[in-house]
């Protein structure tokens, strides 16, 4: 039924939306501005604010306007939408690097590894070698292949077969120390020249304990001398090469410091390429067995 002097005092359109408005009043009035983006001071008394999206004149469908809170989150929501794409577009790039990085760890880098592991473990054997090598227990066993010259004297040949107890023993490591060698050139090659320092290292160690050896034989024999002084020079040279000859006291010990510093020079450089640092896949590998 319609009376025919009534006229609408909005257009039809626009009465729905005056709906929505009532009730994001009602809302408001409920504390249902929460739900919005901010507060802004209101000009209506009682009402301590409105929502961030909806102003007295913008709301208007009481000034006969249109309603552009909707339009207003619907910006907001286009906005969030795009960052959320930005996100999962960082995201799927972050993912892709940490996958190749990681590929490139288990495929290129795997000789490496490989040779780290070797190089290590050849290590740790030949440090237990030399310690052998210089104990100063030797055994009866050990010596009975040492035959004795035709014009070598007592002496001589005491001191020769003591002091050879080092050869023999040598000989007893003989390939792992061949293989240490060998492994420096790849090493050099693969990992780094600068890297390598620990074979030169431990190789020089060896040749002095050789050299020790080759001049006991020469000075244990002697027992004469022209003078104190000779005596005194000569004792000094012994004591000198018997503390790399022998294994001695710790603070006495010149080998063992080197040795020590050798093992863990190299132990420096193959964990590094072992664990792979340097890489994102370590980053993230690191955080989670630091964490376990």
């Amino acid at each position: 039924m319609c009376c025919a002097g009534f006229k609408h005092f909005w257009p039809l359109a626009l009465a729905s939306q005056a709906l929505v408005a009532i009730i994001i009043v009602a809302m408001r009035r409920f504390r249902g501005a929460a739900l919005f983006h901010g507060l802004r001071p209101s000009s209506s008394p009682g009402a301590p604010s409105w929502p961030s999206g909806l102003t007295l004149r913008s709301s208007g469908p009481a000034y006969g306007g249109p309603l552009t809170w909707a339009v207003s989150c619907q910006g907001r929501l286009m906005s969030w939408l795009d960052l959320l794409q930005q996100v999962s577009l960082l995201i799927a790039i972050w993912v892709a690097i940490y996958g190749i990085d990681s590929w490139r760890r288990e495929h290129t880098g795997k000789r490496q590894i490989e040779l780290a592991e070797d190089a290590l473990a050849l290590f740790y054997e030949a440090a237990d070698a030399i310690r052998h090598i210089r104990h100063p227990a030797s055994f009866g066993h050990e010596l009975k292949d040492i035959e004795r010259g035709e014009t070598e004297s007592d002496a001589d040949y005491d001191a020769r077969r003591n002091a050879s107890i080092v050869f023999v023993r040598y000989n007893l490591y003989k390939d792992t120390f061949s293989k240490l060698h060998a492994m420096r050139y790849r090493f050099m090659a693969q990992i780094g020249k600068d890297k390598a320092k620990a074979f030169e290292d431990l190789r020089e160690i060896v040749n002095s304990i050789q050299m020790s050896a080759n001049m006991l034989a020469r000075l244990w024999p002697r027992n004469s001398f022209p003078s104190d002084s000779a005596w005194e020079s000569h004792r000094a040279r012994v004591e000198k090469y018997e503390a790399i000859f022998w294994e001695g006291l710790e603070e006495d010990d010149p080998i063992n410091p080197k040795l020590a510093a050798a093992i863990q020079e190299i132990e420096s450089v193959c964990r590094a390429v072992i664990s792979g640092k340097g890489t994102i896949y370590s980053f993230f590998n690191w955080r989670i067995s630091r964490g376990s």
